[in-house]
């Protein structure tokens, strides 16, 4: 659990603390740009937000007893994925599109599990294409019903893709190809979408890059 909180608290802490830090360099310059130092302010308020809720999201995880599920709508929580990684993807110089499909029945799901899920698939997106060309950084969340009462959501990106020996441990636990990664992400994915009754794939995308979905049960009215 230690090594599952250091992952997921990662990225937001980094954040904050370089915002923090640009911050206290403005300030020690003098003559303070008001404007830059509120969006500074601000994108650290959404990291400290961002980190409060991976840790209800974990502490979700480990309760015993069915998590706190309400009717979710799926196209809702992908924009607010997208705010909450906005300043991430400037960061990395990384573009973000969304390609939602109108209309999408709720489903019945933990919010903020989910939004883990998608934030998990996301910040990997964005070091799949560290090495990339910035004209190329680009990161594209879909949704689309399936005939078959299911919701898929991916997340697409322009990286390196796959290799064939990382293919098959991808969702494994402690399992990584970064060299400072602890290989938790992916592994909390897939326990998360399946504790939802749903389903993790990953695939490569003719013209570069990785293609992650997950699908997950329809069994709520449209919202």
């Amino acid at each position: 659990m230690a090594a599952s909180i250091a992952h997921e608290l990662n990225q937001p802490l980094s954040g904050i603390i370089s915002n923090a830090s640009a911050g206290q360099r403005f300030i020690d310059r003098g003559n303070v740009d008001l404007g830059e130092l509120r969006n500074l302010l601000a994108d650290i308020v959404a990291d400290g937000r961002r980190a409060g809720e991976v840790i209800r999201g974990v502490q979700g995880m480990v309760k015993k007893g069915a998590p706190a599920r309400q009717r979710v709508n799926l196209n809702d929580l992908v924009m607010n994925v997208v705010r909450l990684v906005n300043p991430d993807a400037t960061l990395h110089s990384c573009e973000m599109e969304t390609l939602l499909e109108p209309n999408l029945p709720a489903i019945e799901a933990d919010p903020i599990q989910l939004q883990q899920v998608l934030i998990n698939l996301v910040i990997n997106a964005f070091d799949a294409m560290r090495n990339i060309p910035v004209s190329r950084r680009r990161v594209v969340i879909a949704t689309e019903r399936n005939g078959e009462g299911t919701i898929c959501t991916s997340v697409r990106d322009y990286g390196v893709g796959i290799s064939a020996e990382a293919r098959d441990r991808l969702f494994e636990h402690f399992f990584t190809t970064k060299a400072q990664g602890l290989g938790m992400g992916l592994g909390i994915v897939r326990s998360i979408v399946e504790s939802h009754a749903g389903t993790v794939t990953a695939e490569n995308v003719a013209g570069g890059g990785a293609r992650f979905h997950f699908t997950l049960p329809v069994n709520a009215a449209p919202l």
